[in-house]
């Protein structure tokens, strides 16, 4: 099961870059302005985060390989029918459609490996979440290539659809465990515990939500501020979001590999280097 995640989260990668790799193509193709892609690159978040939430439950009831091969389907026809001449609001709904699959194969991999691993369940899952990252790393100079080589900035798209209509096959093939049973739960929090978690739930969600927004602005206008900004090509861009990318995935993997205690002063200093970073940047090109 652990290669099929593996490689079900290097497609993930792939899907939370593609649009910002494609951002010069896909604007002169569509005829976007920065305020459109920017809304057609929230439109990807949107989608995960629908695609989280809608699945919770149902991981929870319902057998897992269906909710797998429908997810991975709806990603490959999303992908495979981006057309060069579709409208703005065509396009919102194509990137909405493969995000919410993304959202929902991701929910499902998290929940069943915890569910096998248990407490130790961090390794596994540092494992899966670094492919996403690795193939987040990989996709944009890959996404660069292909639209270079065809001349259709389209290309990306429906090689991504093709993966993860191959990516359909192997999930049909492969039996994966059902969901848990009610008696086999002994470690819900009590009402007192739950009442205790709700304010560092709101602090994680809180951080949840800055990483997310520092991401999608990074990913989504990092070719935009390369050739309109910086005055330099697409490409560069591009190797910015794989540079971003790839710090993710160091920082992971350190983190992975890190044998004391990780606390809340983890969260403050990161948090605090992440915004020592961004801070100057916004300042001097603001």
């Amino acid at each position: 099961m652990l290669p099929l995640g593996f490689t079900a989260f290097l497609a993930f990668g792939y899907l939370l870059v593609v649009v910002g790799a494609s951002q010069a193509g896909l604007s002169a193709g569509l005829g976007l302005d920065l305020e459109q892609f920017g809304l057609l690159g929230a439109s990807l978040a949107l989608g995960v985060g629908l695609g989280v939430l809608a699945t919770g439950p149902l991981v929870d009831r319902l057998p897992r390989r269906p909710i797998f091969l429908v997810a991975t389907l709806v990603c490959a026809v999303a992908l495979a029918t981006v057309a060069p001449g579709m409208a703005y609001e065509r396009a919102v709904l194509h990137v909405l459609i493969f995000g919410a699959g993304g959202g929902c194969f991701d929910t499902l991999l998290n929940t069943v490996v915890v569910e096998r691993f248990r407490e130790s369940a961090a390794r596994p899952l540092a494992v899966l979440h670094a492919a996403a990252t690795l193939g987040a790393v990989a996709s944009p100079p890959v996404i660069g290539w292909l639209t270079a080589t065809t001349g259709d900035w389209t290309a990306a798209f429906r090689a991504g659809g093709a993966s993860f209509g191959a990516l359909a096959i192997w999930v049909a093939l492969v039996p994966l465990p059902g969901p848990a049973r009610t008696e086999e739960r002994t470690d819900a929090p009590s009402p007192t515990r739950r009442g205790a978690w709700l304010p560092a739930l709101a602090g994680l969600c809180l951080v949840g939500f800055a990483y997310v927004g520092v991401e999608n602005g990074m990913t989504v206008f990092a070719v935009p501020f390369a050739t309109a900004v910086r005055g330099t090509g697409e490409g560069t861009g591009q190797e910015a979001i794989s540079s971003f990318w790839l710090g993710l995935l160091v920082a992971r993997m350190a983190l992975a590999l890190h044998r004391g205690p990780v606390g809340p002063r983890w969260l403050v200093v990161m948090g605090a280097t992440g915004a020592g970073t961004i801070a100057p940047v916004c300042y001097t090109h603001l």
